[in-house]
């Protein structure tokens, strides 16, 4: 017991790794637990119907924090972790300056473009709808603003507290607000009341972050004199921003086009499979936000063979639980949709198992994207993402006419496929590193 306390309390990177990945997969793993909570009361207050226009708006808003999140998040976890690991405060206070700055702008001027185009929707939209998507636009500064913070404290290496806001209080607090408005208030719940609850929570998190990176900022940093913005950090930010933008177009865009061939509730019902799906992504997105700076740090230190051990490792430890969770949705998932939304959700079973296919390749093949980003490949990650998005779009116009939502989770593995591969290919050829559970077998 000694022994394994000692380990814990190191500072080696596998030490850092377990620790910290403990650490984090039980804060996405409340993530998820809390996004399941609010989906069943979600379904089981609102309906299935209502629950459809929830979620459509919000993937809304997730588009629209395309042009403003801008790749900048990407570009502060690297920028800081670098500048910290080679004492560049200068440089860390000067991008999170700018960062906060243009995306402050950003943010005013898509809500400028979404309300002015609100005006010309409302003859096609009901109340309902309309109201919904005015809270996502009063929700969408404070969520820009805690990925800004989340991500300087991420580069700071306080992945925990860095994930805190996003992965715990919003889900965690707003299902708490939606259950006691909904004992206090049963007859006034919609999807609009939901989305302006999904507001107030966002906001308090959003202190939250604020309040913690002033907290955990060095003094060196606070003291240290900013420099001026660079051309290359617009430029890492533009293509940064164009394949995190086309990824974030990519989750959702089946969700969006969905509403094209099929009603609110099948929207539900999908919804309900990628929650599902998402709990087989837990370990790598957990591990993630500690590999990123990890992988900036030792990339600018040039520790290439630490960094092919991290790999390796990190991969091998996520496929091994996401193969786990996979098993027990392919052999029980209809019993656990039945018993947590309801016997008409479980109509939500063969997208998830289409969906899970695509989680299993993901974790097999490693960090790769958050590889690519942090050694300086943003370039190639954009290229993948954007021709996987079009992959996407051609498959979901294509496919789900006739197949309904079965279709749009197949054209959403397909792509992710394609990408995952591309990109492990692409990791391969740039840095000599193999990112896959199964080391050197498959390169």
């Amino acid at each position: 017991m000694k022994n394994i306390l000692k380990f814990l309390n190191g500072t080696s990177t596998k030490s850092r790794l377990i620790k910290d990945g403990m650490s984090s997969l039980i804060v996405n793993g409340g993530n998820k637990v809390f996004v399941l909570i609010t989906g069943v009361l979600l379904v089981r207050i609102l309906g299935k119907s209502e629950y459809g226009i929830y979620s459509y708006v919000l993937s809304m808003m997730y588009i629209l924090v395309f042009p403003i999140e801008f790749g900048i998040v990407n570009l502060i976890v690297r920028e800081t972790a670098r500048g910290i690991t080679q004492q560049d405060h200068s440089t860390v206070k000067g991008i999170w300056y700018w960062s906060f700055r243009i995306s402050i702008f950003l943010s005013f001027g898509a809500l400028l473009i979404a309300g002015i185009g609100s005006i010309w929707a409302k003859g096609f939209f009901s109340q309902v709808e309309m109201s919904t998507f005015y809270w996502v636009l009063a929700l969408l500064p404070f969520q820009v603003l805690i990925y800004i913070g989340s991500a300087s404290l991420r580069g700071l290496s306080k992945v925990i507290i860095g994930q805190i806001a996003d992965m715990i209080i919003i889900p965690g607090l707003f299902a708490a607000l939606f259950l006691v408005t909904y004992i206090w208030t049963p007859n006034e719940m919609n999807a609009a009341s939901a989305m302006a609850l999904r507001t107030a929570a966002t906001f308090i998190a959003f202190l939250f972050t604020i309040i913690c990176l002033i907290k955990k900022t060095p003094n060196e940093v606070r003291n240290a004199h900013p420099i001026d913005p660079s051309k290359a950090w617009f430029l890492s930010a533009l293509t940064l921003g164009m394949g995190s933008g086309f990824n974030i177009l990519k989750t959702h865009l089946s969700t969006l086009f969905l509403g094209l061939f099929v009603d609110s509730g099948q929207i539900g019902t999908f919804q309900v499979a990628v929650s599902a799906a998402a709990f087989a992504g837990v370990a790598l997105q957990a591990v993630n936000a500690i590999l990123a700076p990890m992988f900036a740090s030792l990339i600018a230190q040039k520790e290439m063979e630490k960094f092919q051990k991290l790999a390796t490792t990190s991969s091998r430890i996520v496929s091994a639980f996401n193969l786990v969770v996979a098993l027990t949705f392919i052999f029980f998932g209809k019993p656990l949709l039945t018993f947590a939304f309801g016997p008409e959700l479980v109509d939500a079973y063969p997208s998830l198992i289409i969906l899970l296919v695509g989680q299993l390749v993901n974790s097999f093949t490693g960090s790769v994207a958050y590889i690519l980003n942090m050694a300086g490949y943003e370039k190639d990650v954009m290229k993948v993402i954007g021709i996987s998005t079009g992959i996407n779009l051609i498959l979901v116009l294509i496919i789900t006419p006739f197949w309904g939502i079965i279709g749009a989770a197949i054209a959403s593995t397909v792509s992710f496929i394609f990408s995952q591969f591309f990109m492990h290919r692409l990791v391969y050829k740039k840095l000599g590193i193999v990112s896959n559970a199964f080391g050197r077998l498959f390169h």
